[in-house]
């Protein structure tokens, strides 16, 4: 009794877990969740994980790469030595993912104000999920032959008119199983091509005008005829490029094979079409030279962010053969190479008929700094020579020697000698070079400030220093190469090399070219001195004078006849 009754428990219980188990099924297939998990890991541009809460985009597409998203939602997301997990569908503002899943979709991640992440992620099915498939076959449906298995049909399932005729089955059957074409039936007719061509499609396999817009421009890719996936059945019987031999696409084989010269093949929107630049895009080449189709085309050159004419992303050269051949007519700037020369052009020039007096443009360099064989700190900073020249031969050159302790102007009166103005150690030399001879001016006022000197001491045996001194008169060698744009005439002075052996003071070398020169402004000092000494032993002569005539006047000092 009490082993029955412990079994009809159990029967009830089963029963209880059965309809519970019914309602669940029957509850959570009317309320499928249009969610998904979804888990990742977020480290910064060094590597190191991310802690913390972040804004982040989820974003569901069709395409790999570009393309509008067909699902988006934010999160804030808590983040947590870089794991973090979200729900899809449950964001800050909930969307619910209501997308059929019936071709590959995407999801792309972008976090805070940076860009999305690439690669997109692929979404992917569960092992399981693959048995869904089972479940769109419910309902009103058709099976072909394929999906029945031998055996299964019953006769009560049979048309009766054809379940027990024979005669028709065996004369179907008989000329089913014939291979000889009984009705004569072509490849042509049946758009079928000849078992003896290769694997390819050759021109003459193309009927003339039977390439459309449409074909040309269709994604073959994704036909599983071509082995792409099977979930694109867009392509059914396509002509991939692999299976197309070289040159087989010929102008007869378009729809509109005519054209004429400077046309352009375009499209009008529904097939392709020659047309005229006016009308059309493209490129237009008429054998000499190449444009583009409208006003309005540009160009990119390893870039697609195209917002100028011309767009280099990229290192960009300029070659050519000898001297430039400039154009003829036309304006604006203008850039050359030779490589004979190896010399660049760059220049802004009109030859149109109108040009004016000056056809030659202004270079702009906009507002920053240039720089020749240096990273500019100024306007214009230039590592060697500048040189500036007019049209009669003049010209003027800033620059330096090799050793780096020379500046030097080089003034270019005729393109036969040179004035050279010299600055080295702290000194200007006028010339360097004993070159430039003669300076004009109203004052010259040298420093001489106490606070900028030390070590002051009196000059002493000034006169007997100057009487060591020889003043000569002398002419320059104007015939030599040093002394060109020297005053002509004869001059007065002194000898460096004897006034270094008593004042090397005021002596100075010159180490470039090693000749030497007088500051005969310090001369001033010495000659002071020696003034002042002058006046001692004249004063003292005087006294001696005056001394010697008292005496000689008083009648002490008379002398006796």
């Amino acid at each position: 009794m009490d082993s029955k009754k412990r079994t009809a428990k159990v029967l009830v219980g089963l029963l209880v877990v059965v309809l519970w188990l019914t309602l669940l099924l029957s509850v959570g297939y009317a309320q499928i969740p249009h969610k998904m998990n979804y888990q990742g890991y977020l480290t910064n541009a060094a590597g190191v994980p991310i802690n913390g809460t972040l804004q982040m985009v989820f974003s569901i597409y069709n395409v790999s790469s570009g393309g509008t998203p067909l699902w988006t939602e934010t999160h804030s997301v808590t983040v947590s030595q870089g794991v973090y997990s979200v729900i899809l569908g449950e964001g800050t503002i909930p969307n619910p993912i209501n997308l059929p899943f019936n071709t590959p979709y995407y999801l792309g991640v972008q976090v805070g104000a940076d860009p999305e992440m690439l690669p997109r992620k692929v979404l992917t099915s569960v092992g399981y999920a693959f048995r869904a498939l089972t479940v769109e076959s419910i309902g009103g449906h058709t099976h072909s032959g394929a999906d029945i298995t031998n055996g299964t049909v019953s006769e009560p399932r049979i048309d009766p008119l054809i379940a027990r005729d024979s005669e028709v089955t065996a004369t179907v059957n008989t000329h089913a199983s014939r291979t000889d074409n009984p009705h004569s039936t072509t490849a042509s007719q049946v758009g079928a091509v000849s078992l003896n061509q290769p694997n390819s499609i050759t021109s003459a396999m193309i009927v003339d005008g039977a390439i459309a817009y449409a074909d040309v421009g269709f994604n073959y890719a994704g036909s599983p005829s071509k082995g792409g996936p099977a979930m694109d059945l867009s392509c059914v019987g396509c002509v991939s490029t692999s299976e197309l031999t070289d040159s087989a696409v010929t102008k007869a084989k378009l729809q509109d094979p005519g054209g004429t010269a400077g046309q352009v093949l375009g499209t009008d929107g529904t097939k392709l079409a020659w047309q005229n630049p006016s009308t059309g895009v493209g490129w237009i080449d008429n054998g000499e030279w190449v444009q583009l189709a409208t006003g309005t085309d540009k160009v990119g050159i390893g870039t697609n962010n195209i917002q100028a004419k011309l767009e280099v992303g990229d290192l960009m050269r300029v070659q050519g053969p000898g001297w430039p051949t400039w154009p003829a007519s036309g304006q604006g700037m203008e850039l050359a190479y030779s490589s004979d020369l190896n010399k660049g052009y760059i220049q802004v020039y009109n030859r149109s008929a109108n040009k004016g007096v000056n056809p030659w443009g202004d270079l702009y360099l906009g507002d920053g700094n240039v720089g020749i064989g240096i990273t500019p700190e100024v306007k214009l900073d230039v590592n060697g020579w500048i040189k500036a020249r007019n049209g009669y031969g003049d010209a003027i050159s800033i620059g330096g020697d090799s050793s780096g302790d020379d500046l030097e102007i080089n003034i270019y009166p005729t393109v036969d000698w040179v004035n050279t103005i010299s600055f080295w150690n702290g000194r200007m030399g006028v010339p360097a070079n004993i070159g430039a001879a003669t300076v004009s001016a109203s004052a010259l006022h040298l420093a001489s400030d106490l606070r900028l000197k030390k070590n002051i001491k009196p000059i002493e045996g000034a006169l007997d220093k100057i009487a060591l001194l020889r003043g000569v008169t002398f002419e320059w060698r104007k015939e030599e190469s040093c002394c060109k744009g020297f005053d002509e005439g004869k001059k007065m002075g002194l000898i460096a090399q004897e006034v270094e052996g008593v004042l090397p003071e005021v002596v100075s070398r010159n180490i470039q070219n090693g000749t030497k020169s007088v500051e005969y402004a310090n001369l001033v000092a010495v000659l002071i001195e020696a003034v002042k000494e002058l006046r001692d032993q004249n004063q003292k002569l005087q006294f001696r004078i005056e001394v010697l005539e008292d005496r000689k006047s008083s009648p002490e000092g008379r002398e006796k006849p």
